[in-house]
């Protein structure tokens, strides 16, 4: 457990590298405050622009986002529209997991819309993991898959918005080649090029 019982706090203003990712004392970055789970706890995202590293046409790993992660999170945004999180990365840009995770109240970007970069994506649910991606958005973003879903786990993407994203050629907005069961529910996609693709497209339900 964290120094918050199950909670770790994450503040965009924070100024204590070393924070104990308490309400009072909540770390900088998202990636620190995973690297501090263990398993199981809510990383709590204060409202606020959680910045990734494009900078000058290059690009770095980013400060913002989860990673590869094979642990159980739970993370929660403040308000949908409050918490943004542009990890702008020619990689997956907030979370590649093989664990259960949860997602809720974010709004996320990758790179500028402009560059439409072949490898940008957002989301990858692998392994066995079970999601469930509930009140979140993708917005403004150049990308080829806002998610990849390959679980034999079941996937739930509910009051989900995508809007005014560049999507490259043959490029899938949603991929799924998952053995388990994708659920989509009051999704709305706004000003996007994209498709759905599926090996299994008889599991998706949208």
């Amino acid at each position: 457990l964290s120094a918050s019982g199950d909670i770790i706090y994450v503040d965009p203003a924070a100024t204590n590298a070393n924070a104990a990712g308490t309400v009072d004392d909540p770390c900088q970055t998202i990636k620190k405050a995973v690297a501090k789970a263990t398993g199981g706890e809510t990383i709590f995202l204060k409202n606020g622009v959680y910045n990734g590293n494009y900078q000058n046409g290059n690009f770095a790993t980013q400060n913002d986002a989860v990673g590869s992660v094979s642990k159980v999170l739970n993370i929660v945004g403040e308000s949908r529209d409050g918490v943004i999180i542009n990890a702008s990365c020619n990689s997956f840009a907030f979370i590649s997991s093989t664990a259960d995770f949860t997602l809720t109240n974010i709004t996320l970007m990758t790179v500028p819309k402009s560059l439409n970069m072949a490898t940008a994506g957002v989301i990858s649910v692998k392994g066995a993991a079970n999601a469930n991606i509930t009140n979140c958005s993708v917005i403004d973003s150049g990308l080829t898959k806002a998610f990849v879903i390959s679980t034999t786990g079941n996937v739930l993407i509910e009051n989900f918005t995508m809007a005014n994203c560049a999507l490259g050629n043959s490029a899938n907005g949603i991929q799924s080649d998952a053995q388990g069961t994708v659920t989509m529910k009051n999704a709305v996609f706004k000003d996007n090029y994209f498709q759905v693709y599926s090996a299994n497209t008889e599991k998706i339900n949208y």
